[in-house]
């Protein structure tokens, strides 16, 4: 990627790029939260709304500020 190219990106706020340390903590909140994540969206789908019970579920568990 290109000097120019590279300092042109839009990079999210730091708070945003903040992921918990430790890597198994991680995936098993992702393992716990994808069941509900994945019910979530598909009743979304077909409901045709947007998902913002998912995205205050990644909220919560600190997946997202």
């Amino acid at each position: 990627m290109s000097a120019s190219l590279a300092a042109s990106s839009p990079r999210p706020p730091q708070s945003l790029r903040h992921l918990p340390a430790d890597d198994a903590r991680v995936a098993a909140l992702l393992e716990r939260l994808a069941p509900e994540l994945a019910a979530d969206a598909a009743r979304n789908d077909v409901d045709g709304r947007f998902p913002h019970e998912n995205f205050a579920r990644l909220h919560r568990a600190g997946l997202i500020a």
